[in-house]
């Protein structure tokens, strides 16, 4: 109510005339919890939005059409699925469990048990942060390679809760300076309004090597990629050898 600005009255009776709307095949009251449910089985939706339209809205954003004149954005092309990221979104608020079925490079489709706490963008794909029951560990999630997904009725077992998650609770600080290669290295201290020639950012530990992918930085200890693709370069890249992070950021090791 806070969000949208209204009373209680207001947010009661909007609620029930959707439930009017779509004859309780979408939602109903549950008197005993006092809480409007989503009836899973037979969920349609009433209002059709884009999946592009739907991911603005999950992350808060208004979607102005007018902006469409001003601003052109490159076009996502792996958008997740409504219905089976639906589930997800629902037990990240719930605080459950939600039974997928998932796509992997190396194993193909499996079906796995995960607790999801959070959802993280990298300006090109989004990603679920989840507790994985069968590695026992806290991994990232593509939605898009959720092929079905199945809300649980189950309660977080113990070191299955974002408090228990290390790296998304821990923030380390990337040094980003520009590549070594590039010959007027000014242009870039003044494109990324770098101080003395350095940009500290701070990021959440699980999230670092996406950032340093989406944003194209250099993570080879000596910076031997190319500077024509990498204008910039992680310079404090020697305090990370080993993390997990450099698996998906750009570097030669």
């Amino acid at each position: 109510m806070d969000t949208f600005g209204i009373k209680e009255a207001s947010a009661t009776r909007d609620l029930n005339q959707y439930i009017e709307l779509t004859n309780e095949k979408n939602s109903f009251f549950d008197k005993k919890s006092k809480k409007h449910v989503i009836r899973d089985e037979t969920f349609s939706p009433h209002f059709e939005l884009t999946d592009i339209d739907a991911l603005c809205w999950l992350k808060a954003e208004k979607v102005d059409k007018s902006e469409q004149y001003y601003t052109y954005r490159c076009q996502r092309i792996n958008l997740p699925s409504q219905r089976e990221f639906a589930p997800i979104t629902r037990a990240i608020t719930q605080k459950s469990k939600v039974e997928i079925e998932y796509l992997s490079v190396d194993n193909g489709i499996s079906k796995r048990i995960i607790t999801p706490h959070s959802l993280f963008d990298d300006g090109l794909k989004i990603y679920i942060r989840a507790f994985d029951s069968n590695r026992k560990k806290f991994l990232n999630f593509s939605p898009s390679r959720v092929v079905s997904s199945k809300l649980l009725d189950s309660k977080l077992g113990v070191g299955e809760k974002i408090e228990d998650d290390e790296k998304w609770n821990l923030f380390i600080e990337l040094d980003i300076v520009p590549h070594p290669g590039i010959k007027v290295k000014e242009t870039i201290e003044y494109e990324y309004k770098m101080i003395r020639g350095m940009l500290k950012i701070k990021v959440r530990e699980a999230t670092a090597g996406f950032f340093l992918r989406s944003w194209n930085v250099d993570c080879s200890p000596d910076a031997t990629l190319s500077p024509k693709v990498y204008h910039l370069h992680l310079n404090n890249v020697k305090n990370f050898e080993g993390s997990e992070m450099l698996f998906i950021a750009p570097t030669s090791w």
